[in-house]
């Protein structure tokens, strides 16, 4: 009964060795994973982002706009019109007619 005992518990004791020396290689393979990434992280420069500046985020809401105005505009035509071929010459329209509309709309060297 003893010797059986000793037995499990030797087994038990080198399964606990293997699982250790798993774990132990796997904490190696993430610190030496995390040290190369820091060490190319190192190389790249780092970006410094400034504030937005006002004419920025009025900027950044006049081309969302826009582009909201432009989606509206193919979504109607598409349901609308009921053709491919229409649809798609709307779409070219829209294209060469845009810059027109944001100069007018947009260009501020006017008076």
């Amino acid at each position: 009964m003893a010797k059986e005992r000793a037995a499990r518990r030797a087994q038990r004791e080198v399964e606990a060795a293997a699982r250790a020396a798993e774990r132990a290689k796997e904490i190696a393979r993430t610190s030496r994973r995390r040290a190369l990434r820091d060490r190319v992280r190192a190389l790249v420069p780092s970006r410094r982002r400034r504030p937005d500046s006002v004419l920025a985020t009025r900027r950044r809401a006049e081309n969302l706009v826009v582009l909201g105005l432009f989606g509206l505009v193919q979504l109607l035509g598409w349901v609308v019109l009921h053709s491919v071929r229409a649809s798609l010459g709307l779409l070219v329209l829209s294209a060469f007619v845009l810059p027109v509309v944001l100069t007018l709309a947009f260009d501020r060297r006017g008076g």
